[in-house]
C-alpha cells in the first residue's frame, strides 16, 4: 500500500480506531505531491468512511513551518444511516 501511496495512486485515511484505510487519489495527484485536500467523513453508526468533495481551507503556517499534508476529518452519521433512522 505504501508504494501506491508514494506513487500518488492511493491516499490514506485513518478511521476512529486508528486503522489505515485507503481511497483512490484524484487525477491531479502525482508521485511527489498528493492533492487530496478534502474532508474525510467517518460515520459513527456504520463505520464507513467517505471522501467528501468539501475543500479544506488553506492553513497559513507560521514562519519556518512547512506542511506537507493537511487532514480534515468529520465524525457523525452518514446520509444512509440518517435516512434509516428517519424512517423509524
Amino acid at each position: 500500500m505504501n508504494t501506491y501511496e508514494d506513487k500518488g495512486i492511493l491516499h490514506r485515511i485513518m478511521d476512529m480506531n486508528g486503522t489505515a484505510n485507503y481511497a483512490i487519489c484524484s487525477a491531479s495527484c502525482t508521485e511527489h505531491h498528493h492533492h487530496d485536500e478534502h474532508v474525510h467523513f467517518n460515520c459513527t453508526n456504520c463505520f464507513k468512511i467517505y471522501c467528501l468533495e468539501v475543500t479544506v481551507p488553506r492553513i497559513k503556517m507560521p514562519q519556518g513551518f512547512t506542511a506537507t499534508t493537511v487532514n480534515s476529518t468529520a465524525y457523525g452519521i452518514c446520509e444512509k444511516c440518517n435516512s434509516i433512522t428517519a424512517v423509524h
